[in-house]
């Protein structure tokens, strides 16, 4: 709508013009229609000539930061944006400016503080360009990896905004975040106090600041009263959570640490600190250096020579044009993967002590008018750079390999790594058997011997006899299992705190404890059998907005084994979940099918299931199934809207089809050469394969035999 004297001004002074700036009506109104008409150089010529009659008016200076900004002006637009700040110190869009300038050059942790500002200063509006500041700041702290800062910023955007704003739907892609454990994602906000407690006037007020999200003087307020209430758990886990808030991973980890110390009952106290261990660089204490290193090669054939010969090198099955740099260089001509030791033969008992690890992905690009050719090989963790220095120096004797650290990781973790080259015709069985086998002696063997600077260089199985380390250890163990769950592993870690002679985690009775109530990270434990079906639903909701997979399994498998929710719309994509989430194709299949009948039974159409199991069909390279399907589709569902489109994109990404529809396999094409890396994921021995992942999808060519597997579907 076009502005008059009573829209707010553009100032930011939450004034309508009359009782602000009024005398500019008329310049301001014809700046909007130059800002309508996108005439952003005419409009920021006219706001200039205006400021030499009318200097540091705020309703001028603010829109010429905007038009700086979008112009591309970017350092006359930071001095704008410094000028606007000093001559309106309190004025909530000079502060916003500040906020993304702060963002932009100093990182998101910086530009809370900020922001804060802004917010104060906006007295309980939202505007534009609060908005863009804070949608800016969530971005910058997202890529410093602060997802709690990230997230309660979103939240509180969301909250402002409405359900129908893309804060919105930030919001719930944040929460089912796969990659982030479940004690992190927690979503229960700040804790109050006893309504008897002294000193709660001061945590009443500090708590209405933190709601405000006036976190930074909630968090000095909630530091102050720490003093004289250093015992109380309500203000230590509140300090943890606004100090994440803050984008200050130190200070939430000592309030973390604190909180573990007190009388909250062992697994808030376990909780707490695996919160902690999250929230910290090395967690376990047991990081191992990583390195990109590059080595310049001066005889590139004879190099592929040797590594296509060697029985400790293989070529990834990938096209490595998929590797295509945003900065227009040449895509890599290979990938290779470097093994710890030769493959065994078909005919040898697979067991640890023959089966080659993969040690490194390491790619090969070929010379270049401006450079030689060279491998790259990225996150080499140092003990492992020997091994590859010598598969380059049999090439070339002399190369100095250039190394630079690119950070770390966990010895544990690196542990895990279960990406081995197994002989031709090895099944998924074979590879299972050997997976279970190599976590039992991993963790069981291994890792309990395994010197910690969490535990003070105590091993586990020492620190399990100290009653000073348990809270330590059991966090330890909550880390571990985490990293397990994100290697696709299924490994029972109560059988290490067993191991260790520590408690377990038993099953829990939601009679006892509320389901809402429950930390997420316990939500898998609840005993589903004796709840109703209003809290299966609950929890079954819950488990799946925030990605708790273990939980959403447990809940899913309750609610469609319960035929009073036959007509749940949660009860259909329960089904699907559970397809996707079980290690047993037929499994996968009956439960497809299932999904299947339920929704034709409610008069729906089936094609959205067909296509679903077809996924699961080509998995399995079962041709006639395909074929079958396909034909099934073709014939009953063509007419339905986006059916065959959503059939032309599946075959593309199954590589059954190119982009413009052709066939990318001509008929009668020679097969693939036999696979140096078996690929065992549920196929008979010597069917031909694909690329595994942990989420179940696959790559590669339909027909072709493939060489990869990446553990993780166990």
């Amino acid at each position: 709508m076009p502005i008059d004297a009573y829209s707010p001004c553009p100032c930011g002074s939450g004034k309508k013009i009359k009782f602000c700036c009024k005398d500019l009506l008329g310049d301001l109104q014809k700046i909007e229609r130059m800002l309508e008409g996108e005439q952003y150089m005419a409009c920021l010529s006219h706001i200039e000539r205006l400021e030499q009659a009318h200097p540091a008016r705020a309703c001028l200076m603010a829109t010429k930061t905007l038009l700086l900004r979008i112009t591309g002006q970017d350092a006359a637009a930071k001095k704008a944006m410094a000028e606007f700040l000093a001559k309106h110190p309190d004025n909530p869009l000079a502060l916003c400016d500040t906020a993304l300038l702060t963002a932009t050059e100093e990182g998101g942790r910086a530009a809370i503080s900020v922001l804060e500002k802004a917010i104060r200063a906006s007295a309980g509006t939202f505007s534009g360009r609060l908005y863009e500041a804070v949608s800016l700041i969530v971005r910058v702290l997202l890529s410093e990896d602060h997802f709690l800062a990230a997230r309660a910023l979103t939240l509180f955007q969301a909250s402002i905004v409405g359900h129908d704003d893309p804060s919105m739907d930030l919001l719930m892609r944040l929460n089912a975040m796969q990659n982030t454990p479940l004690v992190v994602k927690d979503g229960r906000g700040l804790q109050h106090c006893a309504d008897d407690s002294p000193w709660k006037e001061q945590f009443d007020a500090a708590f209405q600041l933190a709601g405000q999200a006036r976190w930074s003087e909630a968090e000095a307020k909630f530091a102050e009263l720490s003093q004289t209430a250093a015992r109380s758990p309500a203000v230590w886990r509140n300090l943890a959570k606004l100090r994440s808030w803050m984008a200050d991973p130190e200070g939430a980890i000592e309030a973390l640490q604190q909180f573990a110390t007190l009388d909250v009952g062992l697994e808030e106290a376990v909780e707490a600190q695996a919160l902690a261990l999250f929230l910290s660089d090395d967690p376990l204490g047991d990081e191992l250096n990583v390195f990109d290193v590059t080595y310049m090669i001066t005889h590139p054939e004879t190099l592929q020579e040797t590594f296509s010969s060697s029985n400790r090198i293989a070529q990834a099955p990938m096209d490595p044009r998929m590797l295509q740099r945003d900065d227009d260089s040449p895509p890599p001509k290979a990938v290779y993967l470097f093994f710890d030791k030769p493959a065994p033969d078909y005919e040898a008992d697979l067991n640890l002590e023959s089966v080659p690890r993969v040690v490194c992905h390491g790619f090969f690009f070929g010379k270049e008018t401006d450079r030689d050719a060279r491998l790259e090989c990225f996150g080499l963790v140092e003990q492992d750079r020997p091994l590859i220095d010598d598969f380059v120096r049999e090439v070339e004797p002399g190369v100095d390999p250039l190394s630079k650290p690119s950070g770390g990781v966990s010895r544990t973790h690196d542990m895990l790594n279960r990406e081995w080259r197994l002989p031709n015709g090895s099944s998924r069985e074979e590879f299972q058997k050997l997976a279970d086998a190599y976590l039992e002696e991993a963790l069981l063997v291994r890792w309990v011997e395994m010197s910690l600077g969490l535990l003070d260089g105590k091993t586990p199985r020492q620190a399990a006899a100290d009653p000073a380390y348990r809270v330590r250890l059991l966090a330890a163990i909550m880390v571990l299992d985490f990293w397990l769950d994100q290697n696709g592993a299924r490994f029972d870690v109560n059988r290490l705190r067993a191991e260790l002679g520590l408690p377990t985690l038993d099953s829990i009775d939601a009679v006892e404890v509320p389901i809402a109530s429950l930390p997420l990270v316990r939500l898998a434990r609840v005993n589903v059998a004796g709840i109703s079906d209003e809290e299966v639903l609950a929890g079954y909701r819950r488990a799946v907005s925030f990605g708790a997979q273990a939980a959403v399994e447990r809940f899913a498998r309750e609610l469609v084994g319960r035929e009073s929710l036959a007509d749940r719309d949660e009860r259909l994509q329960a089904y699907r979940l559970l397809a996707r989430m079980t290690g047993d194709p037929d499994e996968a299949i009956e439960l497809i099918e299932a999904g299947r009948r339920a929704t034709v039974q409610r008069g729906g159409s089936c094609a959205n299931w067909d296509l679903f199991e077809l996924t699961f069909r080509f998995e399995r390279m079962e041709g006639n199934e395909i074929a079958r399907l396909m034909s099934h589709i073709e014939s009953r569902h063509a007419r339905e809207p986006g059916v065959l489109e959503a059939l032309t994109q599946m075959l593309v990404q199954m590589g059954v089809l190119r982009p413009d529809g052709s066939p990318a396999i001509p008929p009668g094409a020679a097969p693939a050469a036999e696979p140096s890396i078996i690929v065992p994921g549920g196929q008979a021995a010597g069917e031909p394969g694909k690329i595994w992942t942990p989420d179940g999808s696959s790559s590669g060519t339909a027909g072709e035999k493939s060489k990869l597997w990446t553990p993780g579907m166990d």
